[in-house]
């Protein structure tokens, strides 16, 4: 009798174990902030937009950058001058964190995770200073880019933390791409489009020009040609200017759950039979 029901058994715990061993898929939140004052999240795979609120600025005041650090979605505005702002990823308000003490201004931001914790990274489009901050206190001075270096907007920290990616201003329809880390500040190339904001999400680089949403496969020693352009769409006479990545929780894979179903069901129909010949026999 053994003999009989042990092999249906051993096929469904062996279908439930594949699917709890299966990879989880990791998603990915998109948030950003609007030219003209509102924050929204956004598909990366169709570019749709949805607003969630204002972020409640004062008038002149725009967000031009957006990071997430410990879970903080920070955001800077370059017209403060040099302020940085929580922002409520349910709400859209913005929440003034403090500003720099030189009163420079803020052009983007980005958090990343270095052996020193966690720090926040930003540039200033006319003089390219990087400054650096925890992400309760007012960013400081962190150092000066190379002499003629005009930022334009893209500061993308990669999980590492050893790796920044700054986007530069050649005065042409085409940002350059460059990486800074313990070798110094390198150029990568020709990105191919304008990058005002983005972020780094494991090899991937994701960028937007306002209107588009850009992505390529970068390393700290090159980067390629555009892998991906998709339109952003539910603007209207609106336009992105920060963008900011989140993965969030991981959840498993529709083919996952099928096998996990699957498994659970052989798991059940065999003891149901077991159950059933028990009462049989019983019952003779």
């Amino acid at each position: 009798m053994n003999s009989t029901r042990s092999p249906a058994i051993l096929v469904a715990t062996a279908l439930l174990a594949l699917g709890l061993s299966r990879p989880a898929w990791a998603d990915l939140d998109a948030y950003v902030a609007t030219g003209n004052g509102n924050f929204g999240s956004l598909d990366l795979t169709t570019g749709a937009y949805t607003q969630i609120g204002s972020l409640g600025l004062s008038f002149g005041e725009t967000i031009f950058g957006l990071g997430f650090i410990g879970g903080e979605l920070i955001g800077s505005d370059s017209n403060n001058p040099g302020s940085l702002y929580y922002i409520n990823t349910a709400t859209g308000a913005a929440t003034l964190i403090g500003a720099l003490s030189d009163g420079a201004n803020v052009y983007s931001v980005d958090g990343g995770t270095t052996s020193g914790g966690a720090f926040i990274g930003v540039t200033q489009d006319s003089n390219s200073l990087l400054f650096a901050a925890q992400p309760t206190a007012p960013p400081n001075v962190l150092g000066a880019l190379p002499l003629g270096f005009e930022a334009d907007g893209l500061v993308a920290v990669d999980g590492s933390g050893s790796n920044i990616y700054l986007g530069e201003d050649v005065g042409a329809p085409s940002d350059t791409l460059h990486v800074l880390n313990a070798s110094g500040l390198t150029s990568l190339g020709t990105l191919g489009a304008n990058a005002y904001s983005g972020a780094v999400v494991g090899s991937t680089l994701y960028t937007t020009d306002g209107q588009n949403i850009y992505n390529y496969t970068v390393s700290p020693t090159s980067v390629s040609g555009i892998l991906g352009d998709t339109p952003i769409t539910g603007l209207g006479e609106d336009a992105v200017d920060a963008l900011a990545l989140i993965s969030v929780t991981s959840v498993p894979e529709p083919s996952t759950w099928a096998l996990m179903l699957i498994g659970f069901a052989g798991l059940g129909v065999a003891g149901y039979r077991r159950s059933l010949k028990k009462g049989a026999a019983a019952a003779g």
